[in-house]
């Protein structure tokens, strides 16, 4: 299996060295249509025309040398997927990226969220694996490390099994992500409890308002126009996080189903 990562921070930087017009957002599409056969498509997600506020995201994660972090966990994971099949990683490469939640328009985080679990077709077809991070948080060293593991794991739990479509297998797949990514986050016992036993009503459901509800919480469900489901904030998400910690071996159960 083979990764390879892809650093484009620096280069993302420059286009906001340039004023706020045509010729910038001229040359983000040039950014994303060079270098690969099928570009950077995962720049796709990135906002090229925002305010100071993803500007100074750029230069927090230059700053951290969040590139080197990722680059780096891409590397040392290789010995941990050499059972997999060689053809699942086959030329797979790994690019960080910065979306931006804080700037309105340009992306709706928790839909984003969701979408990044459930489906990463688009992105494995033309070989991308593509962690994210947000303008809205503080990048950290373990935090990219953490995001970049737990994509890299999605995208094999995705080729392996198929996207996850209800809201059962979505946390299955969670929980070994998190475990692959040593994300784990335990909860007071009766805390994880509780959590279980609202969510497990759920676990068949498919649909959208019940996945956003469970993973995330009633309020961002709520705020789209869904039914509250009875979950707190990123109450699937805690939960899959506090469940990581019992998870033995996330590779072996990509083989195992």
């Amino acid at each position: 299996m083979w990764l390879n990562f892809v650093p484009v921070i620096g280069s993302l930087r420059r286009l906001y060295d340039m004023p706020r017009g045509d010729a910038r957002f001229d040359a983000y599409v040039g950014m994303i249509k060079q270098g690969h056969e099928d570009g950077l498509v995962p720049l796709s997600g990135f906002n090229p025309m925002a305010r100071d506020h993803v500007p100074q995201s750029l230069d927090a994660l230059i700053a951290i040398e969040a590139e080197r972090t990722a680059a780096d966990a891409v590397r040392e994971i290789g010995p941990r997927l050499r059972s997999l099949p060689v053809d699942w990683g086959s030329e797979l490469r790994v690019m960080l990226v910065l979306s931006d939640d804080l700037g309105g328009m340009w992306t709706h985080r928790p839909t984003s969220e969701l979408l990044i679990r459930v489906d990463q077709r688009a992105l494995l077809s033309r070989r991308w694996i593509a962690p994210v991070v947000w303008t809205s948080d503080t990048p950290t060293p373990e935090g990219i490390r953490a995001v970049t593991l737990a994509a890299v794991y999605r995208s094999l739990f995705h080729i392996a099994h198929g996207p996850p479509r209800s809201v059962g297998r979505i946390l299955e797949q969670e929980r070994r992500a998190l475990a692959f990514a040593g994300a784990c986050a335990p909860l007071p016992a009766d805390e994880e409890a509780a959590l279980r036993a609202a969510i497990a009503p759920h676990v068949n459901a498919t649909d959208d308002g019940t996945r956003l509800a469970v993973l995330l919480g009633d309020e961002p469900a709520k705020a789209l126009g869904y039914d509250a489901r009875g979950i707190p904030e990123r109450g699937g998400l805690r939960l899959a996080a506090a469940e990581a910690v019992r998870e033995r071996d996330p590779i072996a159960s990509l083989l195992a189903g």
